[in-house]
C-alpha cells in the first residue's frame, strides 16, 4: 500500500505526536509514582531534553541526503518500541530506568526535526501544506493527552508506560508503508548541485545565530511548563484528569494556528510574528505564576498555539525557503538547540527554583525571554541563506 506524501506525512504526525502527547506531560506523573523528589524529575526532565539535542544532531549527521529521511525515520521507530519495553521490564530498578530514559530521549526525538526536514523537502517539491499535515500531530496530541489522563486516572500513574509502548507499536506499523512520492535529493528550482553543508558554515551566518538565539529563548522559556505543569496543578488541587484537559486545550490552540497560519500570515514577516510571540511569552508566563485556579488556567492555556505553535510555524516556513541540502542541517540546529538545549538547560534553573518557590520558576521563564527584544531588531528583513 502506498500513501501519498500528504497522507503518509499526516500518519507520521498522527502516530509520533500521539506517542509524545502521552511522554511528555505525564512522564514526571510516572517518575512521582515511583517517589521520585521534585528535584530529581527536574533533573531527569532536563537531561531528557539534552539528550534529544545529542540524538537530533546525530541521526541529522547521518542523513546524507533527503532521500534517507523515511530509512531513518523506520529505523527510530522501532529503537523506539525497543527502549520503552526495556523501560517498563526495569521500571523497579531507578538507575537503570533513567539512564534507559535518556537514550529513550536521544533516539525518538530525533524523529521530530526529522520529519519536519522532510515535510520540508516534500513543501518543495510537491507543494505540500505543512501547516494542515503538522496539525493533525496536534489533534493527536491533544487526544493523547486525555486518553493519558483517561487511562492513569482508572488505573495508575505507573500504567503510563504500557499506554506509550501500545502508541509506539501503532508508530512503528504506520512506517512501514511507502510513499508514492520519496523526497528528491535536488532543488527543481536551481541548476545548483547539491553542497555538503557543515553545521559550521550554518553558524558562521550571524543571523542564523542571533535567529536561533531568539528562538531558544522562546521555546526554552515552556521548560517549567513541560516538567513541573502537571505536578504543579496537582498541588493545586487539579486532578490528573483535569490535567490533560488543560494540555488538551493548549494543543488545540495550536491546531488553529497551523490551520490559518498560511493563509492569514503569508504576507507577515519572520521579525514581527516572533516580536508578537515574545510579548505573549511574557504575558503567559508571568500570569502562570499568578493564577492558582482552573478555569485561570483555562484561559492561559491557548496562548500555547503562539507562544509554542506560531513560533515553530514560522521557523518551518523559514527553514523550507532556504536550499534543500540546508533543510536537515537547520531543522536540527532548531529542534537541537532551540526545543531541546535550550529547554533542558531553562528546567535545570526551573527545577532549582520550583523546589523553593514554584511560582517563582514560571517568573523565571518570563524574564529569560525578555533579551529576545533586545536580538530581534537584528532580524529585520532576514533572507533565506543563498548558496
Amino acid at each position: 500500500m502506498k500513501l501519498s506524501p500528504f497522507v503518509w506525512l499526516i500518519a507520521s504526525f498522527v502516530g509520533y505526536f500521539a506517542a509524545y502527547g502521552v511522554f511528555l506531560p505525564y512522564l514526571p506523573v510516572w517518575l512521582k509514582a515511583y517517589h521520585y523528589s521534585d528535584e530529581t524529575i527536574g533533573v531527569v526532565m532536563a537531561f531528557s531534553f539534552l539528550f534529544r539535542f545529542i540524538g537530533s544532531m546525530l541521526f541529522s549527521q547521518w542523513v546524507k541526503q533527503p532521500s534517507a529521511l523515511i530509512v531513518m525515520l523506520r529505523l527510530i521507530g522501532w529503537l523506539s518500541l525497543g527502549l520503552i519495553l526495556a523501560i517498563t521490564a526495569s521500571a523497579e530498578i531507578a538507575w537503570l530506568a533513567i539512564v534507559l530514559i535518556w537514550l529513550f530521549n536521544a533516539v525518538f526525538g530525533a524523529g521530530m526535526p526529522l520529519t519536519d526536514a522532510l515535510a520540508s523537502n516534500w513543501q518543495r517539491q510537491v507543494g505540500l501544506d505543512y501547516g494542515k499535515a503538522r496539525l493533525t500531530g496536534s489533534l493527536a496530541f491533544i487526544g493523547a493527552n486525555l486518553l493519558g489522563g483517561y487511562i492513569l486516572g482508572i488505573f495508575s500513574d505507573r500504567s503510563m508506560v504500557w499506554l506509550l509502548a501500545a502508541l509506539l507499536v501503532a508508530y512503528v506499523v504506520m512506517q512501514t508503508l511507502s510513499p508514492t512520492v520519496y523526497p528528491s535529493n535536488t532543488d527543481n528550482r536551481s541548476s545548483l548541485p547539491p553542497s555538503a553543508v557543515s553545521y559550521k558554515t550554518l553558524l558562521a551566518n550571524k543571523q542564523i545565530v542571533v535567529l536561533l538565539t531568539v528562538l531558544a529563548l522562546l521555546q526554552g522559556s515552556h521548560a517549567a511548563y513541560y516538567a513541573y505543569g502537571v505536578l504543579y496543578w496537582a498541588d493545586l488541587g487539579i486532578g490528573v484528569e483535569l490535567s490533560g484537559w488543560l494540555w488538551g486545550i493548549s494543543v488545540a490552540s495550536e491546531v488553529l494556528v497551523f490551520f490559518f497560519a498560511g493563509r492569514l500570515l503569508k504576507n507577515s514577516t519572520l521579525y514581527h510574528l516572533l516580536m508578537f510571540t515574545s510579548v505573549i511569552a511574557v504575558i503567559r508566563w508571568s500570569a502562570m505564576g499568578v493564577a492558582d485556579h482552573f478555569w485561570q488556567f483555562l484561559l492561559l492555556q491557548p496562548l500555547h498555539g503562539i507562544t509554542f505553535a506560531l513560533c515553530h510555524f514560522v521557523t518551518i516556513r523559514y527553514i523550507a525557503s532556504c536550499p534543500p541540502d540546508y533543510i536537515a542541517k537547520l531543522q536540527a540546529l532548531y529542534n537541537g538547540v532551540c526545543n531541546c538545549l535550550s529547554v533542558a538547560l531553562f528546567m535545570l534553573f526551573a527545577g532549582a527554583i520550583y523546589r523553593i518557590e514554584p511560582t517563582a520558576a514560571f517568573y523565571l521563564m518570563a524574564i529569560l525571554v525578555l533579551p529576545a527584544f533586545v536580538l530581534l531588531p537584528q532580524l529585520r528583513g532576514l533572507k533565506a541563506i543563498e548558496r
